[in-house]
């Protein structure tokens, strides 16, 4: 990865519940500088309003004891402050900031889009299909904390293939 072009990032991994409009069950925040990670895995479990259907085992528990997302919000902001955020792509990217109306990064790097770029002609850019790509496991991320990680394995494979923009 180009730490030089990057500098202070988090990367951003969600696990959310419903389709139609997905509320945050999981945050993971994983802080890079210049390349080098310093930080994390951050990890919010966050009580949804309405508890989804479906859910892993002990998962349904573990959600019922989490804290809401007001109380965890501030805690998200102050972790993802001053860092250009790294998320998969950006249906990821409007949850998180339709969560956080009030929050926007000082800059915004899309994996998924730097994966367009390396490799033009791959069919799909899910994070399970560019694993595959990269050389890695293909099964998609279960946790915020796998997504994160996947998210941060993606951007150091691509920060090697192609040139990473300056985030505006």
């Amino acid at each position: 990865m180009r730490g030089d072009v990057i500098g202070r990032v988090a990367v951003v991994g969600i696990d959310v519940s419903g389709r139609a409009a997905p509320q945050i069950t999981e945050l993971a925040v994983l802080h890079l500088d210049q390349g080098v990670r310093v930080r994390g895995p951050l990890i919010w479990l966050v009580q949804p309003g309405r508890m989804p259907g479906r859910l892993r085992v002990g998962r349904r528990a573990e959600l019922a004891a989490a804290p809401t997302w007001p109380e965890v919000a501030g805690q998200v902001v102050e972790a993802l402050a001053g860092r250009t955020v790294v998320v998969h792509d950006p249906a990821r990217y409007a949850i998180v900031s339709r969560h956080l109306p009030d929050w926007h990064p000082p800059g915004l790097l899309l994996t998924a889009n730097l994966a367009r770029a390396a490799w033009p002609n791959l069919g799909g850019y899910g994070l399970a299909r560019l694993a595959c790509a990269a050389g890695w496991s293909g099964r998609p991320p279960r946790t915020a904390g796998e997504e994160a990680r996947a998210v941060e394995l993606l951007l150091r494979t691509l920060g090697g293939r192609t040139r990473v923009p300056h985030p505006r």
